[in-house]
């Protein structure tokens, strides 16, 4: 959850595509408290990127050493220009670090 920004929500890993996604679940809506948003994304992403820096993940998972590494962000609501501009940066951030940042608007929010 976007809001316990000092734990992983979901890992999934794929052998069979060699990758490593890292999931945030964001049920919160834009139009309000959007700078409390906007942090708490930061604040979570960079809580994903210590683990990434460290041996965290290798030591629990070995195999995935050469995998690709994705942070999803799975969002029930769709992002707001502030929100947009956010992730733009954020994309090239993590690129940095080797990984990818997408994100996925839920199904529900689609229903």
């Amino acid at each position: 959850m976007i809001d316990e920004t000092k734990s992983v929500d979901f890992i999934a890993i794929s052998d069979k595509d060699r990758e490593v996604i890292f999931v945030i679940t964001d049920y919160l809506p834009w139009d309000e408290e959007e700078l409390t948003h906007l942090h708490l994304l930061q604040d979570k992403l960079n809580y994903y990127l210590g683990i990434l820096e460290g041996d965290g993940l290798y030591e629990k998972f070995p195999r995935t050493r050469s995998y690709k590494v994705i942070i999803e962000v799975d969002g029930l609501y769709p992002l707001s220009e502030s929100a947009l501009e956010f992730y733009g940066k954020a994309k090239t951030t993590i690129r940095c670090f080797g990984s990818e940042l997408i994100f996925r608007l839920s199904h529900a929010a689609r229903n």
